[in-house]
């Protein structure tokens, strides 16, 4: 299949007509804008407003690199591709730390920005005028120019862009960097805690789609030979935007399709309404109709995202990855974790008051108390994620107040939550992979029959509560090697019994093999009882109020009264 429509696309413009040759370099430029506009909207998860901006810098580069220095194509087009990369980047940084409404609003008025600069920079961009007068194309192998009539010169220069970009981004998705790219897009607090570089991610996609996005830009200028900054407006934003969505948000394939059916539509609507008179512009009106009937019809797209990844890695000879599960070399100290008194204050409200806590190496502790108390809040400021107002934490000898969370899943740091944060739309063994670094598929296969999931295949969201209780911590145990220090939010919470001792049993096994410290907040006295623990600790009013042994807090009486209230009037 892939080579009969490799074929179609070269052979197109010896069979088909002048006029549908140009409708397919329509097709084929769309086809750029929508590869990369997909990478940030579809495998990230961020609306970007202001892909027209980012096409603008590519007609614009385009057009004064070939006007004003007489630059080759070919030698532009690197050029065009890392303008877009750095206005990406540079537009990125400051952005790309806001909330997803806001990044999209901030992306709007980028590309606002860019279309009041190319209207009022006159020396530069021939301002309200334009841009006109950029030279025919010229190609290294060609001695004469080629033009947009007859348009095939320019259906091939683009199908031979195009069709390298289309495979940069299917191989882009089957990278590590892909994969967390899927991670983002789900949770970026599960990302953090799985060593993910949120912010790095981010840029890297952002600066990648707009590469792509200026790439498009580049065919715009040298096609057209002449250029307008109104042409680049939240119009075209929009438009781009609904091809991703019509093709099917996140699919390369599907998006393609999406641009060429778009694209060539388009084009052939606006040939329609000037034979017969009418405004151009009624193609949009026609357009907005067909969008609304599509997304009410198939809210999916053509083609939904189904991504995969491992069944891939396994029938790929000589591709099958180094298993990364050697323990981290580094000396541990005796005391793995040293909390020193700790505050931590939400406005007004203190939910942690001068807590100090040590855990040893090996050490399994549970954390447990009334709701309120205070123990997600530690296990979130031990992993990072929720700033300190006060005191110090060391993990391994190491101060983590100047670390970012991502950093401490390199330290042998791991934390689950409470609430199931697996990715509902991936198989069992995807949502392993996606989140782990460098494993083999054993090393997943393992650590899914460990808690007891052994159709690897099936969708995630079919599965019982219970199963995806367990694929989250498999997930997490997937390199139990690496591990000093593994933090457990509520891992039962929902189960039932026979569950819960299911959990119990494959943490004590791979606790009597790797020997990681754990820290437990439970309210499930059975479970924590049958763990074993070293040691509890009772939280009240964000402070330490006991701690012993799982024995002596179960008899105490001041315990007691702190869960069940005094009884001693009745």
């Amino acid at each position: 299949m892939p080579v009969a429509i490799s074929l179609a696309l070269i052979l197109f413009p010896l069979i088909a007509p002048a006029s549908l040759v140009s409708v397919g370099f329509v097709a084929l430029q769309y086809a750029l804008f929508a590869l990369g506009l997909n990478i940030i909207v579809g495998w990230v998860g961020l609306l970007d407003l202001g892909a027209a901006g980012f096409v603008a810098v590519g007609a614009y580069t385009t057009a004064i690199l070939m006007t004003r220095f007489g630059m080759a194509p070919v030698v532009i087009l690197p050029l065009v591709a890392a303008c877009g990369f750095a206005a990406g980047i540079g537009l990125g940084i400051p952005t790309l730390r806001h909330r997803a409404d806001y990044f999209a609003l901030l992306t709007l008025g980028f590309a606002e920005l860019v279309a009041l600069g190319l209207r009022n920079w006159t020396v530069v961009t021939g301002g309200s005028f334009g841009y006109s007068g950029i030279p025919a194309t010229r190609l290294p192998f060609l001695s004469e120019p080629i033009h947009a009539l007859p348009p095939t010169g320019f259906y091939y220069f683009a199908l031979a862009v195009a069709f390298p970009c289309y495979l940069f981004v299917l191989w882009l998705r089957s990278t590590l960097l892909g994969r967390r790219f899927h991670v983002v897009k789900d949770s970026e607090e599960v990302g953090q805690v799985y060593g993910v570089n949120i912010l790095a991610v981010k840029l890297a996609a952002f600066g990648i789609s707009a590469a792509l996005l200026s790439l498009g830009g580049f065919f715009w200028a040298a096609y057209q030979r002449s250029i307008i900054w109104t042409e680049f407006n939240v119009l075209l934003s929009c438009l781009l935007l609904s091809v991703v969505i019509i093709g099917g948000v996140g699919n390369p394939n599907g998006v393609v399709i999406g641009a060429a059916v778009i694209g060539s539509s388009l084009e052939i609507l606006r040939r329609l309404l000037t034979a017969v008179g009418l405004p151009q512009n009624i193609r949009y009106l026609i357009f907005a109709s067909a969008l609304i009937l599509v997304v009410h019809l198939r809210p999916s797209g053509m083609l939904p995202d189904r991504p995969s990844w491992v069944p891939r890695l396994r029938r790929t000879p000589g591709r099958r990855l180094i298993a990364a599960d050697a323990e981290i070399g580094e000396k541990l100290t005796d005391d793995i974790l040293e909390v020193r008194r700790v505050v931590k204050s939400f406005g007004g409200v203190r939910a942690l008051q001068d807590v100090s806590l040590t855990i040893r190496s090996h050490e399994s502790v549970a954390l447990i108390g009334p709701n309120g108390s205070g123990k997600t809040t530690l296990l979130n400021v031990i992993s990072g994620l929720v700033p300190l107002s006060d005191g110090s934490i060391r993990v391994g000898g190491r101060d983590l107040r100047a670390r970012r969370p991502f950093a401490l899943a390199h330290y042998g740091v791991a934390r689950s939550f409470q609430e199931v944060s697996v990715s509902e739309d991936l198989s069992v063994e995807d949502n392993v992979y996606v989140t782990a670094g460098r494993v083999s598929p054993e090393q997943i296969d393992l650590a899914l029959i460990r808690f007891g999931l052994r159709d690897f295949q099936a969708t995630t969201s079919s599965l019982p509560y219970g199963q995806k209780k367990a694929l989250d911590l498999a997930r997490l145990f997937v390199n139990p090697r690496r591990m000093r220090l593994v933090l457990l939010d509520e891992p039962t919470a929902g189960l039932n019994q026979a569950e819960a001792m299911k959990i119990v049993e494959s943490l004590a096994a791979l606790r009597a093999d790797c020997r990681f410290a754990m820290v437990v907040v439970s309210h499930d006295i059975m479970f924590l009882e049958a763990l074993n623990l070293d040691r509890v600790v009772v939280m009240h009013q964000g402070r330490i109020f006991k701690e012993g042994s799982y024995s002596d807090i179960h008899d105490d009486e001041d315990v007691q009264k702190l869960f069940w209230g005094d009884d001693s009037s009745a």
